[in-house]
């Protein structure tokens, strides 16, 4: 059997070797990621608050435009016109609004999703034994094809994270 099998304590250290260069280098661009995202994320609070304060505006000034209207400094066509292009300010600013609200949760949730992930390869950056519930949380499986030639699944499959180990490897490779 030793033929067709791979022995497993070299298996093991191959795994190993390359497990702790991607963490490595998986951390340095989770760095890289979690820079970039600490620069955007109060970038885009402070545009939901801007979006948030223009549209309190446009709610306090129905009441000075209906005041206007009722004590006849403008028309009734005059009234209706800036009434229909307000709500159409405030349909789109709801709009701005909620995007950048989603942006920011999934941003959020990004964050979280790369600290997790930035943790695991911390304690699989400096394994020197193979230790299998470590290394899984950053590989799911690995193939193994004879001749020293194996593939390793990762548990993570997200774009952001996948961009990461992407510009790993080709530093590796």
């Amino acid at each position: 059997c030793a033929s067709v099998h791979e022995p497993l304590d070299g298996l093991q250290r191959d795994v190993l070797k390359i497990v702790n260069t991607l963490a490595k280098l998986l951390i340095e661009r989770v760095g890289k990621i979690k820079s970039e995202m600490n620069h955007d994320r109060p970038l885009l609070e402070k545009k939901i608050s801007e979006t948030q304060q223009l549209l309190r505006r446009l709610q306090s000034g129905k009441l000075d435009l209906y005041e206007d209207y009722r004590q006849g400094k403008i028309t009734r066509e005059k009234f209706i016109s800036i009434q229909k292009k307000r709500q159409q300010e405030s349909d789109q600013l709801n709009r701005s609004l909620a995007t950048l609200q989603n942006n920011l949760e999934t941003l959020i949730k990004k964050s979280e999703q790369i600290d997790s992930v930035s943790a695991d390869a911390e304690q699989a950056q400096f394994l020197s034994e193979y230790k299998p519930d470590v290394v899984r949380r950053i590989v799911r499986c690995v193939r193994v094809y004879g001749k020293g030639r194996f593939e390793l699944d990762l548990t993570v499959n997200d774009d952001f994270i996948i961009e990461a180990l992407n510009a790993a490897i080709s530093m590796v490779g």
